[in-house]
């Protein structure tokens, strides 16, 4: 257990590590440009800056030019008001990533005043869709935009999968319910590792090794 959630950490560390002009993902809306492969000055400053919101957690860190690509690979697929733009990667990444609207409006903006999206009035909201300018960078950058796209998803998929063993959700969504009997044990295995969020590093070391030895036994079907 322990080995799987250090895979975990070390496979986002390596990931945002290879992306230039990283930033820590916070609460609260900074400026800065979201997602692209290169280091740019993202909506016209810094080029690093804190996202908002249910984003990467921890001090995960994100490129600040990326989110204008995913933006602008959202808007090549549809016309979108700010919010669906939200709404959309909520979805694709199972509620991993979900940046907060003082991220995606501000970004919205900068699109617009470079000349990669217009907007035009929809009712009281406002509704972008990409330019030529905007699908040009955008194909440049295809590569980028579907790989760190295809990371989001997949650690959506990941965290999902962590939800239903270890939340409330895996009762009704996974595959194959456990028995009454495991059921319980998962319960109280999950209360029981909230009980040591914050513990010293030695019973955190005890504990992992007691799960070490059941697990080991578990997957060789010992008794």
């Amino acid at each position: 257990m322990r080995h799987f959630f250090e895979e975990m950490r070390r496979r986002h560390y390596e990931f945002h590590q290879r992306h230039e002009g990283c930033h820590a993902i916070g609460r609260g809306g900074h400026r800065g440009g979201p997602f692209g492969g290169h280091r740019g000055r993202g909506m016209g400053g810094d080029d690093e800056g804190e996202l908002g919101g249910r984003d990467f957690r921890g001090g995960r860190k994100l490129s600040s030019s990326d989110l204008q690509l995913i933006i602008l690979a959202l808007l090549e697929e549809s016309p979108r008001h700010g919010y669906e733009v939200i709404k959309a990667l909520d979805e694709r990444t199972n509620g991993f990533y979900a940046p907060s609207p003082g991220m995606v409006y501000p970004a919205l903006t900068y699109l617009e005043e470079i000349g990669h999206a217009t907007v035009e009035q929809d009712g009281s909201k406002k509704r972008y869709s990409i330019t030529d300018e905007g699908r040009a960078h955008l194909t440049a950058n295809r590569a980028v935009v579907e790989a760190i796209m295809g990371k989001l998803t997949w650690l959506g998929e990941k965290m999902d999968r962590i939800r239903e063993v270890f939340g409330d959700r895996g009762r009704h969504h996974a595959e194959g319910p456990f028995l009454p009997v495991l059921e319980a044990v998962r319960i109280k295995f999950k209360h029981l590792m909230l009980t040591k969020i914050g513990a010293p590093e030695a019973e955190q070391a005890r504990v992992a090794r007691i799960l070490e030895e059941a697990l080991g036994k578990i997957e060789r079907g010992e008794g």
